[in-house]
């Protein structure tokens, strides 16, 4: 699923949520555990996809959450 959301008249945010694999696969930055908004590296990639296995192991379902901001 996915929105556009209309800030202000010269700023708008694409809100895109769904299956983690996916939008974890869509995204070439990522909000890190440290804080900090980092480009995407393999080894991140990797780390996600552990995560979500992990939780896929215990019947957990995990939802994935993007965005992008228009100015």
């Amino acid at each position: 699923m996915s929105t556009i959301v209309k800030r202000d008249a010269n700023n708008e945010i694409f809100l895109l949520k769904g299956a983690s694999e996916i939008v974890v696969a869509s995204c070439d930055k990522v909000h890190y555990k440290t804080g900090e908004i980092v480009d995407m590296t393999e080894s991140i990639q990797k780390e996600v996809a552990d995560a979500i296995k992990f939780m896929a192991d215990q019947a957990l379902r995990t939802i994935g959450i993007a965005y992008k901001s228009f100015h």
